[in-house]
């Protein structure tokens, strides 16, 4: 860490402002996660996968996911969001951290609720 990252860490701890959340890396998101969208879905699982880059990567449904679930092909992060895009690469949801192994964002289409944890 450098020492104005330190610094600036230090004056936000003193000032009482909580740091935000370190950029998701491709290591930290490629795996096993439960994706829910909308407030009565139970959730489906999905793998993410690394496609050579530390940026971005394809999803896989394990299965019993809804049609809008399923439609989620690659995701891309982006600063500190993680984009979740069609095949074709269209903008799905955007989703920010929201703790450990989770984040939380929306659904373009209808600003429907989604959550990606594990």
């Amino acid at each position: 860490m450098s020492r104005f990252s330190t610094f600036l860490a230090a004056a936000a701890l003193a000032s009482g402002l909580a740091l935000l959340p370190a950029a998701a890396s491709a290591d930290a998101l490629a795996g096993a996660w439960t994706l829910g969208i909308g407030k009565d879905d139970a959730g489906c699982s999905v793998t993410f996968a690394v496609n050579g880059t530390e940026t971005a990567g394809s999803v896989a449904s394990a299965g019993g996911c809804s049609d809008a679930a399923g439609s989620i092909a690659r995701w891309r992060v982006v600063g500190k969001n993680l984009n979740l895009l069609s095949p074709s690469g269209a903008l799905i949801a955007f989703l920010k951290p929201a703790g450990e192994n989770r984040y939380e964002g929306q659904r373009v289409k209808d600003s429907r609720k989604v959550v990606l944890s594990r």
